[in-house]
């Protein structure tokens, strides 16, 4: 068989091993099941980096993971997982030109070099009082980072212009000064 071709793994949840979730073991069964039918003619190996992103770490930490990867040549990344990280990963990628899936929910972390597996969005997600089928007097949005801010400005201020909504106020918050705990 031929020499196998490398695979990134990004895990943004974790410093390093072992990592939360096996995303390896569901992307060997699908390789696998490419190299049974005839569809792949060599293996493929797995190469992991570990970036502790945000919430918990840094963006900085993620930008190191990713190149990790690009240092060992690999074909593909996969990850990051988590929305804030696909956003700090996407300009990354442009810049060394590595196609990159992450099934963050960003639908911003898109772009020529970086693919969404989408799993979900927070520009895209109906606000809360819409699950439960009662409309609700109050309801509250915020955005899980300051990344995110502009984009889910945007995405409430179209579901506020929904029939029967009424926006009351919006409020600024300063990231770093909550006190959340």
């Amino acid at each position: 068989m031929a020499t196998p071709m490398l695979v990134g793994i990004l895990n943004d949840m974790s410093e390093g091993p072992p990592p939360p979730g096996d995303t390896e073991r569901w992307l060997r069964f699908a390789i696998d099941e490419l190299i049974g039918t005839g569809r792949l003619d060599r293996d493929v190996e797995f190469v992991h980096s570990f970036g502790l992103g945000l919430p918990s770490g840094t963006a900085a930490a993620v930008e190191r993971a990713y190149d990790e990867l690009v240092d060992h040549d690999v074909l593909v990344i996969v990850g990051p997982a988590i929305g804030d990280n696909a956003l700090v990963a996407t300009p990354v990628a442009e810049r060394h030109r590595v196609p990159t899936i992450n099934w963050a929910g960003s639908e911003r972390a898109r772009s020529e070099y970086m693919f969404h597996l989408q799993v979900g969005s927070h520009e895209e997600e109906p606000m809360p009082s819409l699950y439960s089928g009662r409309p609700k007097r109050r309801t509250a949005r915020t955005p899980a980072s300051a990344a995110r801010l502009a984009s889910s400005t945007a995405s409430a201020t179209r579901f506020w212009k929904t029939p029967g909504i009424d926006l009351i106020s919006t409020r600024g918050l300063s990231f770093g000064t909550m006190n959340c705990g």
